[in-house]
């Protein structure tokens, strides 16, 4: 949605009213030690502000309403700090707002698939956090964690992801990187257990500590994985989709293209993670490589892995 000048007038209106609220509130609260004046507070946060944002926000059409959820469920988290009673919902409430949130961004992201008969999940996602908090670089931090989470566990899923018009080659078995991924991810859970084990002996916190980060790390491990399969180059609808997992995506118009290479090569840009680069394609102008979080490198050349370079090199004459 396109905004209008009165628009983003609502949204510094609401933060401004927001923060003064959360920061003048609880000062007014630990100054006067009086319980009327705590559970006064509290109403304002928990109450007040999500009022703000409905008539400020929402009510204007800016954001939907599914995202008073979150918003209620995050105001009342702060509303516990000033009352001490409350302070037993903070985590519990802390995980209503992760859990509202995620569900919110993937049920806008599903519904955005649908409309448009598939697409890239990764894009997808970043476009519809980029619509609730308008900030790019955060848009693409939170897409690529949760897209990782998403191939993590996106077992079910055994074709790639190709919309409409497009052909898919293959960018994992060459190389046997997903293997390699799937593998690293297996060796970490079998791993974690034992570190555990091991380390509580001396402290028990920095045990749960490591095996946290071990979960993590293997469920990034299988989300590389699982993001090499599903996400392959294309080719088709007029451009060429480079893509290595979600580390890194080139999208360029076939017409830009300059050149086909057999082999590696200089290039400045090398996505062929686990293995060799078998093509290179040089482009007639610089090209915008999107990395993961945002990262942008400009490339005139970029040099990666198809398991079947010969057909993947046909079709791509063909198309131009």
């Amino acid at each position: 949605m396109n905004m209008t000048i009165a628009e983003p007038t609502r949204v510094w209106l609401f933060l401004a009213l927001a923060m003064s609220i959360n920061i003048i509130d609880p000062q007014l609260a630990r100054s006067i030690s009086k319980p009327a004046v705590g559970m006064a507070a509290a109403f304002d946060m928990a109450v007040i502000v999500p009022a703000l944002y409905f008539w400020l926000v929402v009510r204007s059409g800016i954001q939907p309403l599914a995202t008073m959820i979150p918003l209620c469920l995050l105001a009342l988290f702060r509303a516990t700090g000033v009352v001490p009673s409350l302070s037993v919902a903070r985590p519990l409430l802390a995980g209503g707002v992760e859990i509202a949130v995620i569900a919110l961004i993937a049920t806008r992201t599903r519904r955005s698939l649908r409309t448009t008969r598939g697409g890239d999940v990764l894009e997808r996602m970043e476009a519809v956090i980029l619509a609730f908090v308008r900030l790019p670089q955060l848009a693409a931090v939170a897409a690529g964690e949760m897209a990782v989470m998403y191939y993590a566990i996106a077992l079910w899923r055994k074709k790639p992801e190709v919309p409409p018009g497009m052909r898919a080659y293959s960018i994992h078995e060459r190389a046997g990187s997903a293997a390699l991924f799937g593998a690293f991810a297996a060796i970490s859970i079998v791993e974690v257990p034992l570190l555990h084990l091991m380390v509580m002996r001396w402290s028990v916190t920095v045990a749960w500590v490591l095996s946290a980060i071990g979960v993590y790390g293997a469920i990034w491990l299988a989300g590389m994985s699982r993001a090499l399969v599903l996400r392959p180059v294309l080719v088709g609808n007029g451009e060429l989709v480079i893509r290595s997992g979600i580390l890194w995506t080139v999208r360029v118009p076939l017409d830009r293209i300059a050149s086909i290479h057999r082999g590696c090569g200089p290039s400045d840009l090398r996505l062929c993670p686990g293995g060799d680069p078998n093509v290179a394609i040089e482009f007639s102008e610089p090209t915008i490589a999107v990395g993961m979080f945002g990262i942008r490198r400009s490339v005139t050349r970029v040099a990666f892995s198809v398991d079947e370079p010969a057909g993947f090199e046909s079709a791509l004459s063909e198309a131009r």
